[in-house]
């Protein structure tokens, strides 16, 4: 089971541009790695889960960061101009990552705001 989230500027303006915005993670969650994917691998699933898959843009920086109890995925567009970042968190501890966030948002004025 997983908790998903969007973090984003209360204004709804871009993060950033994409160093920017993974410095500013990097600074909050200093274990993440990032694997910069240029283009969707095959899919074999059947199609009727492909259809209801949140899809992410190509290229885009895709993060991840295992900490105490959970672990945490960041996607976010490789581009000049990033709108906004996902996040999937995983595990039993997935309230340990909120002091994390509260540094995010201290230093960047982001929200993260959680899929309903």
């Amino acid at each position: 089971m997983s908790l998903g989230a969007t973090i984003r500027r209360p204004d709804r303006e871009p993060l950033g541009n994409e160093a920017y915005v993974k410095a500013k993670l990097s600074a909050a969650f200093p274990d993440v790695r990032y694997t910069y994917v240029a283009q969707p691998g095959p899919v074999r699933l059947p199609l009727p889960l492909r259809l209801l898959m949140r899809r992410p843009h190509y290229p885009h920086w895709y993060g991840l960061v295992q900490m105490d109890r959970y672990a945490a995925e960041f996607t976010f567009d490789a581009s000049p101009v990033v709108p906004s970042m996902r996040v999937e968190l995983y595990g039993p501890g997935t309230k340990n990552v909120e002091p994390r966030f509260a540094q995010l948002t201290a230093s960047t004025g982001w929200e993260v705001v959680y899929d309903e």
